[in-house]
């Protein structure tokens, strides 16, 4: 994990133990503090598996992580069949940040889209992840391998939110959703 800002991970740990469980204690995790840009830009090609980028909206200072350059450099560090996930909007207020996150993902990456989750805090609906990978498919895992993939990583289904079936659901974009990505990706 790298954290730009320390005391993010010091206010973490305080006040929201409940979220991270023993996260922080897991020799498996490594947490940097630094910037995540930098470490992403100067990172051994195809070292990560998955990114995951938590980042604020696609303005200010939180704008370089939505670059086809910072893209190009994700797609560097994953490793085959590795995918990056990252804060796409709410379509319902923010459809054109979608369009433009997903062109400059489909810069970089073979295979884009996006998925919903809901985050209550946040006005306007649903909210989408942008999804890329350079291996397609990787979106249409159906939940009975889920449930086989879960099983063998000792993954309990004790979460208030995600099941296999959640999982797949939320490719199922609606219409509207689904129109900003196709018009995403078919004007160049």
């Amino acid at each position: 994990m790298v954290e730009i800002d320390g005391e993010v991970v010091r206010i973490a740990r305080e006040f929201m133990p409940s979220i991270s469980g023993d996260a922080w204690n897991d020799p498996r995790a490594t947490l940097i503090i630094g910037d995540g840009l930098a470490y992403v830009s100067s990172a051994s090609s195809a070292s990560f598996d998955v990114i995951i980028v938590d980042s604020t909206d696609p303005v200010g200072v939180g704008e370089v992580l939505f670059t086809e350059a910072f893209y190009a450099d994700c797609a560097r560090v994953l490793d085959t069949g590795g995918i990056i996930v990252n804060q796409a909007g709410v379509p319902f207020m923010q459809g054109q940040e979608l369009v433009v996150s997903t062109k400059r993902r489909a810069s970089a990456f073979k295979h884009v889209t996006a998925y919903l989750v809901a985050v209550p805090t946040y006005v306007g609906g649903f909210m989408t992840l942008g999804f890329a990978s350079n291996t397609g498919g990787l979106d249409a895992v159906p939940a009975s391998e889920l449930i086989l993939r879960a099983g063998r990583a000792s993954v309990d289904f004790k979460t208030e939110y995600w099941t296999p079936d959640v999982h797949c659901a939320a490719f199922d974009l609606p219409p509207y959703i689904q129109r900003y990505l196709d018009d995403a990706l078919s004007d160049p």
